[in-house]
């Protein structure tokens, strides 16, 4: 049985998968142009809380997702490329001769 914390729950301040370059390096904005993009009413007060991880934590994270999920019926390779979890109460419920 595993027990996979959520994703805010892991990495540590500082991890990167991904360090973009700045915006030096990239077209030329001027700032007035970029703060026009968003109207103020919708612009964030502070950050978002993002959990920092990287890459190979990510990964990581999400195989053991999909690792619990096919654990929980048993191992069945046909569709899991495409299949989504989905509990056997709603599978049941959905399939109900009212609900046709």
């Amino acid at each position: 049985m595993w027990d996979e914390p959520l994703i805010t729950e892991l990495g540590a301040p500082g991890r990167r998968g991904l360090v973009m370059p700045s915006a030096e390096t990239e077209v030329a904005l001027d700032e007035a142009d970029v703060s026009e993009l968003v109207p103020a009413t919708m612009r964030r007060g502070v950050p978002p809380a993002l959990p920092e991880l990287s890459e190979f934590e990510v990964q990581r994270h999400f195989l053991h997702l999909s690792q619990e999920t096919l654990g929980m019926m048993g191992v069945n390779l046909f569709g899991t490329c495409t299949m989504k979890y989905n509990p056997r109460v709603n599978q049941h419920l959905a399939t109900r001769p009212e609900n046709r």
